[in-house]
Formats: structure tokens, sequence, C-alpha cells
């Protein structure tokens, strides 16, 4: 129905500039959030998420052949996250020495964080 032919006017158009967002918008050096899309690798990870979490890629390693009781590192080298009805945090990190892994952990709005995949023996120089 053309409401504006019915007030006896020729109806508004508006126009608006979706150049960029609006300064007050703007991240200083931040790339904006996708829901479902993933952010770019950045160093380090989120260390207390990965405490958490560590008892179960040690229970993880140990069903893929890891011979260690517990490892001697679990140091943070890279993470992504993936905005979905929680987060999902894919991670690198080093176990012993040279001796990486990438875990991924999904973190719900509420409940404790979920190990939902293990792989290892990866290296620094594997793609996260």
């Amino acid at each position: 129905r053309d409401f504006g032919a019915a007030l006896g006017r020729e109806p508004e158009i508006a126009v608006c500039d979706f150049g960029g967002p609006p300064p007050e918008l703007e991240m200083a050096g931040e790339e904006p959030m996708l829901c479902g899309g993933l952010a770019a690798p950045r160093a380090g990870g989120p260390t207390e998420l990965l405490e958490q979490i560590r008892h179960l890629a040690v229970k993880e390693a140990q069903k893929q052949g890891w011979n260690g009781a517990a490892f001697k590192q679990f140091e943070p080298l890279a993470h992504r996250t993936q905005v979905v009805a929680g987060t999902n945090h894919f991670c690198k990190v080093r176990l012993d020495g040279q001796l990486c892994a990438h875990l991924t952990i999904f973190e719900p709005f509420n409940g404790p964080p979920q190990l939902t995949a293990f792989s290892m023996p990866k290296t620094e120089s594997d793609p996260l």
C-alpha cells in the first residue's frame, strides 16, 4: 500500500551512508566481531580457561598414546576465537620442548568449558 499517496504527498526517502561505522563505534586496532566468523590468530591464549581444561587435555593425550602423567609445560602460543552460542577457542599450546598440541575449547554462556577437540603431535610452525 502506498501510504504517501494516501496522505496526498510523495513518500519520503531516507538516505543512509553505510561507508563505515560511526566514529564512536570504531575500535582502535581491533577487527569487528563476526558471529560465526573465525578471528585472526593472536599470540598467547586464554590462560585461565586453559588451566581449567588441562586435566581433560592430559586424559585425551593419554587416549592418543601419550605416556606422560602430566605435561611438563602447558604454555599458550597462539589462539583464535569463534563466536557461536558461546565461544569456541582454538588454541596452540607447548607441552614439552618442541612438542605442541591444538585444542578446541567450547565456552558456553552458562556452564563449564568443554574440550571438544585435541590433536597432537603438532609443532610451533603448524598452522592453527
